[in-house]
């Protein structure tokens, strides 16, 4: 049953298909672009660390080299020192050319064991002498020989304030065996944390990364930082600092990336130290930039997956109009032609007994697109009617007729035939019209065709009642409702004639439409084509300027009813005696029109031209004048006489009508609304729609609720 719905309904298929592959690419794209950066980040960093490292052991490879040499060299043999007179000023000029020469280098001395002798760049010490003024090293007199000359070819001294001015200096020290099978002579070299502090800090990858060197315990010999040196030395024991691979270590609840190089040139590992939220927070930027790359894709693939649904929903929709259209032309032949097209549209069925009932509408003011207004009329409706788990509802518009058609048991047609009819003071509310309703007979699809024709007859008759009737085609004279044929064109004739003051063809005119109720001989036909006769002959007379007051017999224009044929064509027959009497009394020949009556029907001219034009972006006071031959003043003063008003205020009153009419029924912008109300700029649109109605478009818009309420409502059945 599942399955079938989602087959049913094809954009809950593309929701169900789409939606989750659109997650996991962003899934997926998330993890590789997070991989990415992650692996980009350590290799940055890894060079970082290889740069320092091969730039520190440069400098190692420096010290090494000279060491070697000034230690084989004969100036600092025991021998050479005790035996010639002044040898101490060899040894100083040779340790004060490599200090100079090194930019490293903050200070150098030559221990010599056999002689138990300091030299230093200015002069020699004993160690006893030495002791008292270098003791940044912690060491007595008695075992400087002990600390420094230890069985080992190159070894560090912790970073610690051991200089000549107590500055904070690495040490490296170079033993020398000499003519002994231990070490007895031993150069110490101090290197300025502050220029390794120069050196490194243009490798470090960010502000919060630690440079590191370590012995061969790895014990921290050196830091960048000394934030977390000591802190972290346990840790930094269990790790293995042989490969470059990236390991991760804890430390006071955070974790820290660990990078190490051992150095080629001396035993050293360098390390390198960042916290893994540095890591991250590096990648924010780009972060950043995939988040609105995924809001992106996602607002796309929202914008794809609304457009199926939309295309979806608008062809599932034609194709129902479609299919409402053919039953009410009677163009399905037989039942299975009918599910064929039902199951294609989504429906599992039609039938068995049909109804049908066509809306008519009559606006309360001009309406440019009809078509659209009918449409969502036509789409209210089959939104709004009870949901019958028996019945379906369909609609369609044709002919200036909205049909309903009415689908299931049969029982069930009362029920739903009385909520269009309580929906007709809604849908007149909201869209500014009158409507009527007519039923034609419920029938099986055989004869569904009938029922349509039915339903438009009964339209017809809606004059008994006015304009707003609701008729049933079974109470209108089932003998000769379907050979009557309405005279609409004869009835617009008798109008204009009436206008145009012709007696003669007023008479000749109303004689064939009392003819015309003779030939059909039905009270009921007649008595809608009297009302309607009656109805526009006063209408005519009221547009000029004539009055009951003017009429002898006024009962023609108060009957509540006709007992029989006769009874209407002799009240007919009084119309045109009332007609002409009117006229003649007026004391002019038949070819003449008074002047007052030559004002009135320019006046409605005017006024009905204006009615059609003036929602034309091209409309304008000017062209008015010259369409009537007069000047703007002439125009102008001649409309105020004639009407009370000024001809620019009867102007700006259709228009501002004529948006609130569409401001209550659309969703169209307020730019496309004050185009379709006939103004070129928007800002004279909106300045006098707010002078006029005391609020803005878009408050009144949103002041209507109960319009804006079913306006909602068709939008979200428009989306759906």
């Amino acid at each position: 049953m599942i399955l079938k719905r989602i087959a049913k309904y094809s954009y809950l298929s593309y929701m169900i298909i789409i939606f989750p592959i659109i997650i996991l690419l962003i899934v997926m794209t998330f993890g590789l672009f997070y991989y990415e950066n992650k692996n980009n980040f350590i290799k940055n960093s890894t060079d970082s660390l290889i740069g320092m490292q091969k730039a520190f052991d440069v400098v190692v490879s420096d010290m090494n080299l000279n060491a070697t040499e000034m230690l084989d060299s004969a100036d600092f043999s025991t021998s050479k020192i005790t035996t010639k007179y002044g040898s101490f000023l060899g040894i100083s000029r040779r340790l004060s050319s490599y200090v100079s020469y090194s930019k490293m280098i903050n200070n150098v001395f030559y221990i010599n064991n056999d002689l138990k002798t300091v030299y230093t760049l200015g002069k020699p010490y004993t160690y006893e002498d030495f002791y008292l003024f270098n003791d940044g090293y912690n060491i007595t007199k008695d075992t400087y020989a002990q600390f420094f000359l230890k069985n080992i070819l190159r070894f560090w001294i912790p970073a610690q304030n051991a200089g000549a001015n107590g500055e904070q200096v690495l040490t490296y020290v170079v033993t020398y065996n000499g003519e002994h099978n231990y070490p007895s002579n031993a150069l110490v070299v101090h290197i300025g944390t502050e220029k390794l502090d120069e050196l490194f800090d243009g490798f470090l990858p960010n502000s919060q990364a630690e440079m590191l060197v370590l012995d061969n315990n790895n014990s921290i010999l050196y830091s960048t930082l000394g934030e977390l040196s000591q802190d972290i030395q346990k840790s930094l024991i269990s790790i293995n600092t042989d490969s470059l691979e990236p390991k991760y270590m804890d430390y006071n609840k955070k974790q820290y990336l660990v990078l190490t190089k051992p150095s080629t040139e001396t035993p050293i590992t360098y390390a390198l130290i960042i916290p893994t939220a540095v890591m991250l927070k590096s990648m924010n930027a780009s972060i950043l930039f995939f988040a609105i790359l995924m809001v992106v894709v996602a607002l796309i693939s929202i914008f794809v997956i609304a457009a199926l649904l939309k295309a979806s929903r608008k062809n599932r929709a034609a194709m129902l109009e479609q299919i409402a259209l053919k039953l009410v032309q009677s163009n399905y032949g037989n039942q299975q032609a009918l599910q064929d097209d039902i199951r294609t549209a989504g429906l599992e069925r039609l039938g068995p007994h049909f109804q049908v009932a066509t809306a008519m509408l009559t606006a309360k003011y001009p309406i440019q697109n009809q078509l659209i207004i009918y449409q969502e009329i036509s789409r209210l409706i089959e939104k709004e009617l009870p949901i019958h788990p028996q019945s379906k509802v369909l609609t369609c518009s044709s002919d200036d007729l909205i049909y309903v058609v009415f689908s299931g048991q049969k029982d069930i047609f009362a029920s739903l035939i009385d909520a269009l009819c309580e929906m007709k003071p809604k849908i007149e509310s909201l869209f500014q019209v009158f409507l009527s309703i007519g039923v034609g007979s419920a029938s099986t699809i055989d004869n569904i065709g009938t029922s349509a024709e039915q339903a438009r007859i009964a339209n017809k008759y809606r004059f008994v009642k006015g304009e707003n009737a609701i008729i049933y085609f079974e109470n209108i004279n089932k003998q000769n409702s379907s050979k009557l044929i309405y005279p609409s064109e004869t009835i617009e004739l008798f109008y204009n004639v009436i206008l145009q003051r012709e007696e003669e063809k007023i008479n000749l005119v109303l004689t064939t439409l009392i003819e015309h109720i003779s030939r059909n001989n039905s009270l009921f036909f007649g008595t809608c084509l009297a009302y309607d006769i009656v109805n526009t002959s006063l209408k005519a007379m009221r547009e000029l300027n004539y009055s009951l007051s003017n009429f002898k017999n006024t009962d023609i224009y108060n009957r509540d009813g006709f007992k029989s044929i006769d009874d209407v064509k002799n009240v007919l027959n009084l119309l045109i005696e009332e007609i002409i009497a009117t006229f003649s009394s007026e004391g002019y020949e038949q070819d003449e029109v008074p002047e007052s009556s030559k004002h009135s029907l320019l006046i409605n001219q005017m006024k009905k031209h204006i009615e059609e034009n003036c929602i034309k972006s091209d409309f304008s006071i000017n062209s008015l004048a010259d369409n009537y031959k007069m000047s703007i003043s002439n125009l102008s003063h001649y409309f105020k006489k004639q009407t009370g008003e000024n001809v620019s205020d009867f102007v700006l009153k259709l228009r501002v009508d004529r948006a609130k009419f569409l401001l209550r029924t659309t969703k169209l912008t307020l730019q496309k609304i004050s185009q379709e109300c006939g103004y070129v700029h928007i800002s004279t649109f909106l300045r006098q729609f707010r002078q006029s109605e005391k609020m803005t478009p878009s408050n009144y818009r949103s002041s209507f609720g109960v319009k804006e309420a079913a306006h909602k409502t068709l939008s979200q059945f428009e989306d759906s």
